[in-house]
């Protein structure tokens, strides 16, 4: 009788971080390819909890009307203490970015 080895698993079956969080890092090219997925997501099951990584992503591609219609976006739907928190500070760093962020007392 012939025995069998145990199969491996293909690599093309085992999710790869980036598909499965629905981002890749935006210096592989890929992160203009993920933004949509996130988005896809927010508006099929209608959770903001991801916005703030959206927001990021968009920061990143230096698309800048987007981080603002995301941060409006956000701030009109909510979404709980965490998430809206992170988003702050990602708005927050975009803002730093464009030396538009306010001075105390002015």
């Amino acid at each position: 009788m012939r025995t069998r080895r145990p199969r491996r698993s293909s690599p093309r079956a085992l999710p790869r971080p980036g598909r499965s969080w629905g981002w890749l890092p935006i210096g592989s090219g890929g992160g203009s390819l993920r933004s949509p997925e996130l988005r896809t997501y927010r508006r099929l099951s209608g959770d903001t909890t991801h916005l703030p990584v959206e927001m990021d992503v968009l920061r990143a591609l230096e698309r800048d009307a987007d981080v603002e219609a995301a941060y409006a976006l956000l701030r009109r739907l909510g979404a709980n203490r965490p998430a809206l928190d992170e988003g702050r500070v990602v708005y927050a760093s975009f803002l730093l970015d464009h030396d538009r962020a306010g001075r105390p007392g002015s």
